[in-house]
Parts: C-alpha cells; sequence; structure tokens
C-alpha cells in the first residue's frame, strides 16, 4: 500500500489539529491539577473539622466523667456525714419508717371516719380528710366564709343576698 502525499491544506489541518490538542490538553491538565488542590483543601478542612469534633467530645466525656467522679466524691461524703455508714435495707431496723396503722409519737389522735392514704415516695401517711371534717369548712376557712360557701352550692343560680354587716348581726341577735 502506497500512502498518498498530503496537500498544504491538509498539513496546515493537522498541524492546527495537532496544535489544538496540545491546547486542550494543557488545559484539562490545569484543570485537574485545580481540582486535585480544591479537592485537598477540602480534605484538610474537613478532616480538621473531625479532629476539632473529636477533641470536643473527648472534653465532653472528660467533663462528664469528672461530673460523675464529682457526684459519686459528694455522695460518699454525704453518706459519710449524714448515714455513719449505708445499712443494706434487710439490716434497717423496722422503726425507721413507721407503719401506716401506726400514729407518729406527737401527732394528733385521728378523727372517726377518716382514712390514711400514703402517697409513693413519702415516709409517713396523713389522714384524708374532706370538707365536712375540717374545722372551719372547706380549705380551712372561717365557719362564716364555710356557711356562705355551702350557701353558694345551695343557692346556685339565684340572685346573692346582700352581706350583712357584724353590727346588724349583733342587733339582730339581741
Amino acid at each position: 500500500m502506497v500512502l498518498r502525499t498530503l496537500t498544504e491544506d491538509e498539513r496546515s489541518a493537522r498541524a492546527s489539529a495537532l496544535a489544538d490538542a496540545k491546547l486542550r490538553e494543557v488545559e484539562e491538565r490545569r484543570q485537574a491539577e485545580e481540582e486535585a488542590q480544591r479537592r485537598s483543601a477540602r480534605e484538610a478542612a474537613e478532616r480538621a473539622e473531625r479532629e476539632a469534633a473529636e477533641s470536643r467530645r473527648k472534653a465532653e466525656e472528660e467533663r462528664h466523667r469528672h461530673e460523675d467522679e464529682a457526684k459519686r466524691k459528694a455522695e460518699t461524703e454525704a453518706k459519710k456525714r449524714f448515714g455513719e455508714g449505708e445499712q443494706p435495707s434487710a439490716a434497717r431496723p423496722a422503726t425507721a419508717t413507721p407503719a401506716a396503722g401506726a400514729p407518729r409519737p406527737g401527732a394528733p389522735a385521728s378523727r372517726p371516719g377518716t382514712t390514711t392514704t400514703a402517697r409513693p415516695g413519702t415516709t409517713t401517711a396523713r389522714p384524708a380528710t374532706t370538707t365536712a371534717q375540717r374545722p372551719g369548712g372547706p380549705a380551712g376557712r372561717g365557719p362564716a366564709v364555710a356557711a356562705e360557701a355551702d350557701d353558694d352550692e345551695a343557692y346556685k343560680g339565684q340572685p346573692p343576698s346582700p352581706p350583712t354587716s357584724p353590727a346588724r348581726r349583733r342587733s339582730a341577735g339581741a
């Protein structure tokens, strides 16, 4: 096979295509280098962020560890000061918490018709009372206020009566 000789136009086209390819290759190489620099800068920033987050996490864990240690020390110190040594719950005397049915020393005698209920977490039970059992009526108010509250309950929806003054009450009773 015999190759023919290229014309001048073909040679110039071939040379310009070769030059364009070289320029494209240089441009692509430059863009690849820029991208590599951006990528390495981004990776360095991410690495620095990870290291900072890791150091913050370690500092936080260290702070929690110190807080837990201080809390344990405070609890043991409190036990030393107030508990004089922690006794197991089975070895504690039965008098540590009074029974629900047993009256407390110095407590008033229970009234008939009252029940005792204890809230969870409390050591003593208080008698449950109703408003009729309290001296002075509901919420410990005086007898006159309690009577007015009872009247309010009885006469709901009716117009209120005018209040009486203490002088008028004395003259009416005398």
